[in-house]
C-alpha cells in the first residue's frame, strides 16, 4: 500500500478507537487505584519514586507516572497508549500485507474487551502495549531495518518489564546476521547494565528489578496451592514486607513445580478471571460505583473473549507454522512471549501484552479463510485455539 493509504488506514483506526474508549469509559470509570496503581501513584510524590520500598522496579512505568503529574492526567496517558498500540498495529499491517489484513487486526484490536477495561489503568500492560505493537512491526519486515527498530523497542521494553523482552531475543535469532542480531539485544543489554549498576550501588541491590523473583515465590507457594490467587499474593507479599520466607512449607518437588508452571501456561489463555473477580468486584473494586448491570455486561463481554481470539488467530498461526515468512516471526514471537508472561505472572490481565501480535495474526487468519489460502493448516490453528474454551479457570478471588 502506499502511503497516503497507509496513513488514511491509520487514522481510522486510531478514531475508532478513542470512540469506542470514550463509550466504555462512560459506561465504566474507575473511581481510585486498585493494587499496584497504588503504588506509582505514592512513588510519584515519594523524595526517591525508585527506592525498592517494597520492591525494586524498573524504572519506566513509575517515570511516566511522575512525570503525568496527577492521576487524572497519568490516566489519560494510558488511554493514548491503548489508542496508539491501534495506530500502530493498523500501520504496520497496511505497511507490510494489505487493507483487507490491515482493517481486520485494527478492528479486533479495537473491540476487544482487555483493551477498553485497561485503557484508564495505570499499569505497564498500556505503555508495553504500544511497544509490543512496534516489535510486531519490526518483525513483519524483512533485513536490517527490523532488527534496528527492535533493538530500539527492547531498549524501552527494558524500563518496563523484563519479560517483554522475550520478543527481542526471539527476533535477534531471525536476523539476517550476528550484527543484526546483536543490534537488536545490545540496546536492553546496555540499559538492564546501567539499571543494575545504578541499583548496586545506590540501594546495595545488584540486579535490574526485583518484582520477578517476587513472583517466581508466589509461583512455589502456589504449587498446589487450591486457594484464591489473592490470599496467596497477600501472604507472599506480608513475608515480603516483613523479610521472611514465605516458601516455607510450600511444594519444593520439580514434579509438582513442572506441574503448576503447565497449568499456569493453560489458564493464561483460557476465560478471563481477573476483570470479573477483582477489577469489577463489587465490594473492593474501583467500579464498586457503577451499575450492576455494567458491570455484569463488562464481566460477560471480557469472559470469553480471549478464547474467541485465539480461535481466530489460531487461523493465521495455523498456516505460520507450515509456511516460512513475516507471519512465522509474529507467531513464533507471541508463542515465546506467552510462556514468558505465564511463567513469571499469575494474573490474567498480564495476557493484554499478546493482544497486538495475536490481533495481526488474526487479520492474516481471517484473510487466509476469506481467499481459500491453506485451509487445512488454518482448520488445525483454529481448532487447536478453540481448545483454549476448555481451559480451567484461575479463582482469583472469592465472590
Amino acid at each position: 500500500m502506499n502511503t497516503f493509504n497507509v496513513i488514511a488506514v491509520a487514522v481510522a483506526a486510531t478514531l475508532a478507537a478513542v470512540t469506542l474508549g470514550q463509550w466504555s469509559i462512560g459506561r465504566l470509570r474507575p473511581l481510585g487505584a486498585i493494587g499496584d496503581e497504588a503504588e506509582y501513584l505514592t512513588r510519584s510524590i515519594a523524595a526517591d519514586p525508585y527506592a525498592p520500598t517494597p520492591f525494586l522496579r524498573l524504572p519506566g512505568m513509575i517515570w511516566l507516572v511522575r512525570r503525568a503529574g496527577t492521576e487524572g492526567r497519568a490516566r489519560l496517558v494510558m488511554r493514548c497508549c491503548s489508542v496508539l498500540a491501534v495506530t500502530i498495529v493498523a500501520a504496520a499491517t497496511a505497511a507490510t500485507t494489505n487493507l483487507f489484513i490491515a482493517l481486520t487486526a485494527a478492528a479486533v484490536l479495537v473491540a476487544f474487551p482487555d483493551r477498553l477495561i485497561l485503557a484508564p489503568h495505570l499499569w505497564p500492560e498500556l505503555p508495553l502495549g504500544v511497544l509490543h505493537a512496534a516489535a510486531v512491526w519490526a518483525l513483519l519486515q524483512a533485513g536490517p531495518t527490523g532488527m534496528v527498530g527492535l533493538g530500539a523497542v527492547g531498549a524501552a521494553m527494558a524500563l518496563i518489564r523484563l519479560d517483554a523482552l522475550s520478543v527481542v531475543a526471539v527476533g535477534a535469532t531471525m536476523a539476517p546476521s550476528a550484527g543484526w542480531a546483536a543490534a537488536a539485544v545490545a540496546p536492553a543489554v546496555a540499559v538492564l547494565l546501567v539499571l543494575t549498576v545504578r541499583n548496586g550501588r545506590r540501594y546495595g541491590i545488584w540486579l535490574p528489578d526485583d518484582t520477578v523473583r517476587f513472583n517466581m515465590t508466589l509461583a512455589r507457594v502456589r504449587a498446589g496451592s487450591d486457594r484464591p490467587l489473592q490470599t496467596d499474593i497477600a501472604e507472599v507479599y506480608e513475608a515480603w514486607t516483613n523479610d521472611r520466607d514465605a516458601t516455607t512449607g510450600a511444594h519444593h518437588r520439580p514434579a509438582r513445580l513442572a506441574v503448576d508452571a503447565l497449568d499456569r501456561l493453560v489458564r493464561m489463555l483460557g476465560a478471563d478471571t481477573f476483570t470479573a473477580e477483582v477489577l469489577l468486584n463489587p465490594d473492593y473494586g474501583p467500579y464498586r460505583h457503577c451499575s450492576a448491570a455494567a458491570r455484569s455486561a463488562a464481566a460477560r463481554r471480557a469472559r470469553w473473549a480471549f478464547p474467541s481470539l485465539m480461535t481466530v488467530a489460531g487461523l493465521g498461526i495455523g498456516p505460520a507454522v507450515v509456511s516460512p515468512g513475516p507471519a512465522r516471526r509474529v507467531a513464533i514471537a507471541a508463542g515465546v512471549l506467552w510462556l514468558a508472561v505465564s511463567v513469571v505472572h499469575a494474573r490474567t490481565r498480564f495476557r493484554a501484552s499478546l493482544l497486538p501480535a495475536l490481533s495481526v495474526l488474526a487479520g492474516l487468519g481471517v484473510r487466509n479463510v476469506v481467499c481459500g489460502d491453506h485451509l487445512v493448516a488454518a482448520a488445525a490453528g483454529a481448532a487447536a485455539g478453540a481448545l483454549t474454551f476448555a481451559a480451567p479457570r484461575r479463582r482469583e478471588h472469592d465472590m
